[in-house]
């Protein structure tokens, strides 16, 4: 029967040592022994005292002297001693056990004498008699000593001179040098035949690991005499690891383990901790069959786990109770098996019938199925048990599927039940499946990538397609992956809470693996600098520098065990941070200066040198440093300032600088055209709602951009209120008396558990109000066809509600108070009080320069452009703007019926829209009052009549009502903007052209005229709201045969029109505009 070593061994070869013995060291014990009885026949004293010390280096402690002078100790009475060492040093030690050596002062006697008692006692004597204050004396002998003697020794020396005795035979050396492997420092000090002498061809693997071993263990004395602790544990596991594989002497290996173990409990994590002992028990149990150190670390390991909440942790100790239930069936080692089956037992039970974590249930559900089996269960009820829990989990992320597939497939006691066929056939069902979708989402993401920088759009699509493929436990990697590329996608077109949504969730998985493996995955850095830079987008300054905080933690753990890596290079670039922190901070309301005064202290803590610098000043105060680096020179500071605060990067930073010393937060978004503003309470979970809210809406109609999805309303208002009830709860309403789209949200405390109901209750929420908000937006009937492909072929839904939530998340992982200045900031430091009576005033050269860029003259084109013109791909969503004139949804509440005109000039012609509905034909001039004034000076409401409509009939004509150009000039839109200008037309039927050529000459003569709502009442009178009047002096007046394609009035042709002609016009304009309308429709 295979020891545990051997079948280790021939499971897994790379992880031992492929060296080859070429010769062996020729020593025995029983030759060796007789050597040492022997010695002093060949005058071996000194050789024999050089191997005492080399053994004693190696077995006690690696800090003894090298004496010199003659054999037995001369003037100094010792042989050798300790040398005092400071901590630091004595923390690298994995030789020896006495770390207290490094600290008190021992001595060792070695004689070859035969009269050893004689001996030992008049060595301890001198020793003593020097009055160095010894605290340990060790004598080595030669010869050996019975226990009964050597303890009667010990005691009788110790009660005389109180002071620490240990005896050390010829047994002890001879056990320490054939146990620990020693026999090539007993070979070495004697200079016994070469004969005796090993030689080894070095493998390849060993030639690198032992490389490998010798670098981390100069790291680690380098580290410690750098006081760079916080990278220590990673590295001393490390070489503990490589020890083992190189299978040096149980001696090493353990030394080293317990270094690490020193080391991680002073300055590790409790992740670092558990590695440490489940490595060092799978150790003892596998490569040295050490099954007493086994049980003990065991024990320690299990201490760590029990009661904690990770499974992967119970998954783990599971893994060693087998290994002891090897140990104890055989008989020879009990162990307290029973006992500790029983706590594993319990475990199992407290993790699985936790209702708040259903996937952590049926992982632990899939792993205690081994413990059943080990215990001898009944194999039919086990199989079912498989087959039931594949069936519950195969569809959860944290579902170890392959490994079962391995246990169910390769232990064969599984095929002895009788429904083994039934979970195979299962297993093959569901290994297809997985494996064909991992591979399609695979070509997804590289197809993707190929499109991110050209196609954006296109490649969210794709990529949304692909993450929903690969939320599997066996692609976490890919799904990490696809999440911080659709968190780069959606930051590039200007979605910025979706993509903090993705690099949460990237966080999310990384954090995990953190915490299960001790393994520090890039990921996990790469998803924490994306969301402090977003959070310093957004404005959320206290939220991004608590993710900076993290993100050094985490880029320090993965340094420690990976010091080369090319991260090391951007840990030397967060000077960019700090430098962009700066610009924000100066743009900090004045208002909220008053509670920042230990800020800069909070600031300097972490390294943020130039933020510190930009609060100061903010707050009316002078960094001294800085001031001393332009020599106190206040107008060359002035001009670092003002160049500082105008870098380029300003222009991204999209959201005022917000503390949370309000009582409310402003979310923002903008998607497809449509601003959405949350107002909300900053109580949890009010601004977690309003973040999974916008992002689940920008996620949803990302890509609905490129399918000519637009909005035809510029803005809706949302209000997050929090109340408090006994249960919890979330409710949206809409407000009926306002004519604009407004929508309160109530929500109470979340609950202290977590469940999956509460989950599922939050995520449907925002499903329904995601898809209410877009009904709201989308006229359904125009994109029927488009909404529908998003839903089935995108994935849409799915991409948008189940990655990008954040209040899940923020309750595992932080605190459920809202990060602001207040909860973080402690009042430690100088106080950096307001100086300043009047807000900073930094001059913006960045915004003139842009004035001084848009100053060109707009061609301005009613028609779709060509791709060449204009790619809809390379436009951000903070680039498409609906233009707010017409606001579509009052228009089709007003139900407008036409036109009251009057022709008299004094004092002013008439110009009444009239109404059905007349409150919101009120509403629409309500509106316009307050966009333009009374007097529309600009002619922002543009007001044009198409006349000779219809051939057929003459006298028809068209009122068209939109948004003027100056509006686009008016809000810094390019030529990359996308802009959306709903209009409102009607058709005009009158018998005859009375009215509107005597509204047409009154016009003429005075050049203005006056706009009022006018309604329908029930009894058919008109009823005119002169109140609301606007003045306005422009009027385009055309005839329909004149317009081109390059006037807005081409909005009123339609494709069916057959417009008055002049017998005399040839080629007449209109007729274009009526063939790109026909062109644009197919």
């Amino acid at each position: 029967m295979k020891t545990p070593y051997d079948f280790y061994k021939s499971l897994y070869p790379e992880q031992f040592s492929d060296s080859k013995s070429i010769t062996k060291i020729d020593l025995n014990k029983e030759m060796f022994d007789y050597y040492l009885e022997t010695l002093t026949s060949r005058s071996q004293e000194k050789e024999f005292e050089n191997f005492c010390r080399k053994i004693a280096e190696k077995e006690i402690c690696p800090n003894l002297i090298i004496q010199t002078g003659p054999t037995g100790g001369g003037d100094s009475k010792v042989d050798t001693e300790t040398y005092p060492v400071s901590d630091d040093i004595a923390l690298s030690w994995y030789s020896g056990v006495g770390r207290e050596a490094s600290k008190e002062r021992w001595a060792f006697a070695i004689s070859a004498k035969k009269d050893w008692k004689s001996k030992v006692k008049s060595d301890v004597k001198k020793i003593v008699e020097t009055g160095r204050g010894y605290s340990v004396i060790y004598f080595m002998s030669n010869q050996f000593i019975s226990d009964k003697k050597r303890a009667v020794t010990e005691d009788e020396l110790r009660e005389k001179y109180e002071v620490n005795i240990r005896i050390l035979d010829k047994m002890w050396l001879l056990e320490k040098v054939f146990s620990g492997k020693h026999e090539k420092i007993a070979v070495e000090s004697f200079n016994i035949s070469d004969r005796f002498r090993e030689t080894d061809e070095v493998g390849s693997r060993d030639y690198a690991k032992r490389k490998r071993l010798e670098e981390v263990e100069e790291q680690i004395k380098e580290d410690i005499e750098n006081g760079n602790y916080h990278i220590l544990s990673e590295k001393a596991l490390e070489t503990a690891i490589i020890s083992r594989e190189l299978e040096l002497p149980n001696i090493e290996t353990s030394g080293r383990f317990e270094r690490a173990q020193n080391i991680t409990n002073e300055y590790g994590t409790h992740v670092q901790k558990k590695e440490c002992f489940y490595q060092w028990a799978w150790t003892m149990y596998w490569w040295y069959m050490d099954f007493d150190d086994f049980y003990l670390r065991y024990c320690n390991f299990e201490s760590l786990v029990v009661g904690g909440s990770n499974v992967f942790d119970l998954e783990r100790l599971t893994n060693l109770w087998m290994n002891l239930f090897s140990i104890a069936k055989d008989g020879k080692y009990n162990y307290n098996f029973e006992e500790h089956t029983t706590v594993l037992q319990k475990e199992y039970q407290r993790i699985i019938s936790d209702v708040t974590r259903p996937n952590a249930a049926i992982q632990a559900k899939a792993n205690y199925i081994n413990v059943k089996l080990f215990m001898g269960g009944d194999i039919d009820q086990i199989v079912d048990e498989f087959i039931e829990v594949l069936e519950k989990g195969k569809e959860s992320l944290d579902f170890n599927f392959l490994t079962i597939k391995r246990i169910v497939t390769e232990l064969p006691i599984y095929q002895e039940a009788k429904n083994y066929d039934t979970l195979f056939e299962h297993l093959v069902s569901i290994s297809v499946k997985r494996k064909s979708e991992i591979e399609a989402a695979r070509l997804l993401i590289i197809r993707s990538e190929q499109l991110m920088k050209d196609k954006p759009y296109t490649a969210i699509r794709y990529l949304g397609r692909a993450i929903v493929k690969i939320v599997k436990d066996e692609s976490k990697k890919e799904l990490t992956r696809a999440f911080l590329l659709m968190g780069q996608l959606f930051e590039s077109v200007d979605l910025n809470w979706a993509a903090r949504g993705y690099y949460l969730n990237a966080f999310h998985l990384s954090i995990n693996e953190y915490f299960n493996l001790g393994q520090v995955n890039p990921a996990l850095i790469g998803s924490l600098n994306s969301i402090k830079f977003i959070e310093l987008k957004l404005g959320r300054l206290i939220h991004s520098t608590e993710f900076y905080k993290l993100e050094q933690i985490a880029i320090n753990l993965y340094l420690s065990n990976n010091p080369e890596s090319e991260l090391k290079d951007i840990v030397g670039q967060e000077y960019n941070y700090d430098f962009i922190l700066g610009i924000q901070i100066f743009r900090t309301d004045f208002n909220d200066l008053n509670t920042l005064s230990f800020f800069p202290n909070y600031l300097e803590e972490w390294g943020l040198e130039f933020s510190s610098i930009a609060i100061k000043y903010c707050l009316g105060h002078v960094d001294e440093e800085f001031s001393k680096s332009f020599d106190n020179n206040t107008e060359a500071i002035e001009d670092f300032i003002t160049k500082w605060y105008n870098q380029p990067a300003r222009l991204q930073l999209v959201g005022q600088p917000w503390y949370g010393t309000q009582n409310s937060y402003w979310l923002s978004s903008k998607i497809i055209g449509c601003k959405i503003n949350i107002i909300s309470d900053i109580q949890f979970p009010c601004i977690e709602i309003g973040e999974s809210l916008l992002g689940s809406i920008e996620g949803f109609l990302s890509t609905g951009t490129v399918d000519k999805i637009h909005s035809f309303i510029p803005e809706i208002k949302i209000n997050i209120k929090f109340i408090e009830h006994d249960e919890f709860t979330l409710e949206i309403n809409k407000d009926k008396d306002s004519i604009k789209p407004v929508f309160f949200i109530t929500c109470s405390s979340y609950p202290e558990v977590n469940t999956p109901e509460v989950q599922v209750k939050v995520k449907e929420f925002i499903k329904d109000v995601t898809i209410q908000l877009m009904v709201e937006m989308v006229n359904l009937n125009s994109f029927d066809n488009a909404v529908k492909e998003m839903l089935e072929q995108d994935s849409a839904l799915d991409r948008a509600i189940n990655f990008t939530g954040s209040s899940s998340i923020v309750f595992e992982y932080f605190s459920k108070k809202t990060p602001t200045v207040t909860n973080v900031v402690e009042k430690n430091g100088s106080e950096f009080a307001l100086e300043r009576k009047q807000p900073i005033y930094i001059v913006d050269t960045l915004i003139n320069d842009e004035k001084e860029e848009n100053n060109d003259s707009m061609d301005i084109k009613y028609e779709k452009p060509s791709e060449e013109e204009f790619n809809i791909e390379n436009t951000k969503q903070s680039d498409i703007e609906t233009l707010d004139i017409i606001n579509i949804p009052l228009w089709d509440k007003s139900k407008w019926k036409g036109v009251y005109f009057t022709g008299e000039s004094t004092p002013l012609p008439v110009f009444s829209p009239m109404f059905s509905y007349g409150k919101a034909g009120k509403e629409i001039f309500r509106e316009w009052i307050e966009k333009v004034g009374n007097i529309d000076t600009e002619n922002n409401i543009r007001v044009g009549i198409v006349k000779g409509v219809n051939r057929n009939k003459p006298y028809d004509y068209r009122v068209v009502f939109t948004a003027n150009e100056n509006l686009i000039r008016k809000n810094n839109i390019t030529s990359n903007n996308l802009i959306m200008s709903p209009a409102r037309i009607i058709t005009m039927e009158p018998s005859n052209h009375v009215n509107l050529n005597m509204f047409i000459e009154a016009y003429k003569k005075v050049g203005k005229y006056i706009m009022f709502p006018s309604s329908i009442n029930e009894n058919k009178t008109l009823s005119m709201n002169k109140e609301l009047n606007i003045l306005k002096s422009e009027i385009e007046i055309k005839n329909a045969w004149e317009i081109d394609e390059g006037s807005y009035l081409s909005l009123a042709i339609l494709p069916t029109d057959e417009p008055v002609i002049p017998a005399v016009v040839k080629d007449a304009p209109v007729l274009k505009v009526i063939d790109r309308i026909k062109r644009f429709q197919r």
